[in-house]
């Protein structure tokens, strides 16, 4: 049975080093932060790429009870979760999502993860500085017919990150040679983490 590092982590805390620290040592959780894209959701509209959203600080609710996004538990983890529905009213395909994290000082050893269930990107990246979305079949413009649009609806999911962590993103369609960029950035990062 292959364990997560997450487990493993908990597991050698458990054998070895927590009943040294202590009891209140296990209180503490292990804290692996989780970023997911999935289609569905319709509330903040798009009316214009590039569209900037201030997520602020995480696991508070960005539009302070307006409807828009929700806080709660994940059931997948059981950790934070802040999740914000949107609507691509734009008329153009996304194929690029780029989140910024602004994580407090000293939070322990973080493991990112990122998801994408319904597959909308092609591409996925994932560090302390950010995530990244691009390419692939993006997020397409929903159709409008007087004042009803259908379509063009995703969620963005916002999981365990540290208490404070600060968040925006911005949602685009890049030009090539911005995607060529994007790639370059998610190559370096991938060995900088190996290394």
């Amino acid at each position: 049975m292959r364990m997560s590092p997450a487990a493993r982590r908990a597991a050698l805390c458990a054998l070895l080093l927590c009943p040294a620290l202590g009891a209140d040592a296990l209180a503490d959780p292990i804290i692996d932060p989780i970023v997911r894209v999935r289609e569905g959701g319709a509330s903040i509209p798009i009316g214009g790429v590039p569209f900037f959203y201030d997520f602020g600080a995480f696991p508070g609710d960005p539009d302070g009870g307006g409807g828009d996004c929700f806080t709660g538990t994940d059931a997948g983890t059981g950790l934070a979760l802040v999740s914000c529905s949107f609507q691509n009213l734009s008329r153009r395909t996304i194929r690029a999502i780029d989140l910024l994290f602004a994580i407090p000082p000293d939070p322990g050893p973080l493991e990112f993860a990122i998801g994408d269930p319904d597959g909308l990107f092609g591409r996925r990246s994932i560090s302390s500085a950010g995530a990244g979305y691009a390419g692939g079949r993006g997020i397409a413009p929903a159709t409008c017919e007087g004042d009803s649009c259908f379509g063009g609806e995703f969620t963005i999911e916002l999981i365990g990150f540290p208490t404070g962590t600060g968040i925006t993103g911005t949602f685009a369609v890049p030009e090539p040679g911005v995607l060529g960029l994007f790639l370059a950035g998610g190559i370096l990062a991938a060995y900088r983490r190996r290394r």
